[in-house]
């Protein structure tokens, strides 16, 4: 084998395992961001995994920190493993807390607080996996106990130091994946001591982290108008000792088999962390509004359809691809204001909203057809949200609102008929005119549109009777379609009859 085939091997298995891990991993967030003021951050499980991965950063960062530990020996260990690397001068406190003790959360709090500052974060990161079933001091299933209700007090116990905070504080659940596989709450009480089982211990897990996510969705919706945030972050697949109950992790022989393919499609403790310190570790932006509904270009418009779809609070990584390239962004819904429903809104209200976006729709149509169908037909949905309109009363709706409701919606009608034509779709656009046919006095426009559809699914005679309903000579646009209209009229009967002469000769 030569050396230019060794070193093409070589590339391709360093191609092959890079892309593994990318797709696993994915890029590490940096962020150059640090705390000059020494802001108070508590973390739970902060003596090993990930919590010891958020720590050192932190630490470095110049954050005041709060270790909860259960084993405050390894938590002592930690603390002085820190000031040895980044100084004696670091701010680290180490506190026993026991998750599955109510009491031991309560004594943790009321240290926290005698320390005498504001919360900047917490981080719920302390869990255990497929452990055994077993009952806390509280007679709580420890799953449970520890994988939320210990959290959830200790959140709601540490809530008024985190409102205290200057500026925004946050709290960070750290969750699994495994939650999203509850599909119903389960037959078994989970909160209470079940049978052993391989089905059971993982019901208990996913269950607990399912429990854990409600609630942070609750909460961030109680806290929308305060400066703290709520946020459930999945780190993924993390080498840590939370899998040390795991039979398959927890044999030696079974352990380093699996090296290998660790090594590619699982995470080390630092890369673990890249979800939490991109929620934590941000640097403060600008608020910007934005008014829905007002968008001119698709950018701006499929802001708006994934802020429709977003909780106060949430924030989302996004990227819009288009046929230039891509853009990749951070959304964070702060706050909603001046929130109104469709159902509360009088006609009046409606159609002034449906002028809106029938404006945006022409401003973007010659530009972005595709989004200007987009607008026009969200107006027409917010007119006939009124059908049937011959049964408002004008006494009630006012006689001229409810004419310019018709006369928004003919018109709005020709410019979906528009957008479809720009698409090509040309039987759906004969399908949006069939009223022109009812009409007595059809505006050139309508008569235009309807008979170009004709002419591109060569309805030829159609197409010149639709014109003939009009003076098409006075409109430049008519009288060049009627001409176009002949002319391709003329060949297919010349066609037609060229074929019967070579038939029947």
């Amino acid at each position: 084998m030569g050396l230019l085939s060794k070193i093409a091997i070589l590339l391709g298995v360093g191609t092959i395992t890079y892309v593994i891990r990318w797709h696993y991993i994915g890029r590490l967030y940096r962020s150059k961001r640090t705390f000059s003021s020494q802001e108070l951050v508590v973390i739970t499980g902060a003596s090993s995994g990930i919590g010891l991965a958020v720590v050192k950063d932190l630490v470095r960062r110049g954050c005041h920190l709060v270790l909860g530990c259960r084993n405050e020996a390894a938590g002592q260990i930690v603390c002085d493993q820190l000031r040895k690397q980044f100084g004696s001068e670091v701010l680290v406190d180490v506190y026993f807390v026991d998750l599955g003790s109510l009491k031991s959360i309560v004594s943790f709090v009321d240290k926290v607080g005698l320390l005498g500052k504001p919360v900047y974060a917490l981080v719920n990161n302390a869990g255990i996996f497929y452990a055994p079933p077993a009952l806390t001091a509280d007679q709580i299933e420890q799953t449970f106990e520890i994988n939320y209700l210990g959290h959830y007090l200790l959140t709601i116990l540490l809530l008024p130091k985190l409102k205290q905070h200057p500026n925004r504080s946050r709290i960070v659940n750290v969750v699994s994946k495994a939650q999203i596989c509850v599909e119903r709450f389960p037959d078994t009480e989970l909160h209470q001591l079940y049978d052993d089982s391989p089905q059971n211990r993982f019901r208990a897990y996913q269950y607990s982290k399912f429990c854990l996510v409600l609630f942070a969705h609750k909460l961030s919706s109680i806290l929308a108008n305060s400066n703290v945030t709520v946020h459930c972050v999945d780190p993924g697949n993390v080498e840590t000792a939370i899998y040390r109950h795991f039979p398959q992790l927890n044999n030696k022989v079974l352990y380093y088999l699996q090296k290998p393919i660790r090594l590619l499609a699982v995470k080390t403790p630092r890369e673990g962390t890249r979800e939490s310190n991109f929620l934590k570790l941000d640097e403060p932006g600008n608020e910007q509004w934005i008014s829905m509904g007002s968008s001119v270009t698709p950018i701006d418009y499929y802001v708006e359809q994934i802020l429709a779809q977003m909780f106060t609070n949430e924030r989302s990584r996004c990227t819009i691809s288009c046929k230039s390239g891509s853009v990749s962004f951070v959304l964070e819904l702060l706050r909603i204001e001046d929130n109104e429903y469709y159902f509360t809104r009088s006609s009046a209200q409606m159609l002034t909203l449906a002028k809106q976006y029938k404006e945006n729709g022409v401003k973007c149509f010659a530009k972005y057809p595709l989004l200007a169908h987009q607008f026009f037909n969200r107006a027409a949905k917010c007119l006939l949200s009124f059908a049937p309109l011959e049964y408002l009363d004008p006494a009630i709706e006012g006689a001229d609102t409810i004419a310019s409701i018709q006369s928004l919606l003919e018109t709005l009608n020709l410019n979906i008929a528009a957008c479809l034509i720009k698409q090509n779709r040309f039987d759906d656009a004969l399908h949006m005119l069939e009223y022109v046919d009812r009409q007595n006095n059809p505006s050139p426009k309508a008569i235009y549109r309807k008979a170009l559809a004709q002419f591109h699914v060569k309805q030829y005679t159609e197409a010149v009777k639709t014109l003939q309903r009009i003076d098409y000579a006075t409109n430049k646009e008519c009288s060049t379609l009627y001409a176009n209209i002949v002319t391709n009229l003329e060949k297919e009967k010349e066609k037609y009859n060229s074929m019967v002469r070579k038939m029947f000769g």
